[in-house]
């Protein structure tokens, strides 16, 4: 019996084993199987980083391109608004000259009226 309680011992522990081996077998094969779609997502995501890079140096290069005009746009704003400055000082002092030349003609106005008194 002894015999035969060692054999009946070691079948169990070999059926135990094999049970083990089995469940180990299954986890590898979801390990794989999860393995893979971690790899799927982590290729996307590098897909994803990459396209993200790509549009970052494209609006970079854009921002660039606008601060650039944008400059350009604030020099010409201060060239117009010089140029305004300086036609309000010549319309004023055109509005002098108009001023001081109404006061002529008024004067002129005046002494050809008065030659006219005296012509009758």
């Amino acid at each position: 019996k002894d015999l035969q309680s060692v054999v009946e011992s070691q079948v169990s522990q070999i059926s135990d084993q094999h049970k083990k081996m089995a469940c180990l077998e299954e986890k590898l094969e979801y390990n794989e199987i999860e393995r893979k779609k971690l790899k799927e997502v982590c290729s996307n995501l590098e897909e994803e980083v990459s396209s993200l890079k790509s549009n970052l140096q494209m609006f970079s290069e854009e921002n660039k391109t606008l601060k650039y005009q944008n400059g350009t746009l604030e020099s010409d704003l201060n060239d117009a608004n010089n140029t305004v400055r300086d036609q309000q000082a010549d319309l004023a002092r055109y509005s002098e000259k108009v001023t001081e030349l109404n006061g002529t003609i008024t004067c002129f106005e005046s002494q050809l009226f008065d030659l006219r008194l005296l012509n009758k």
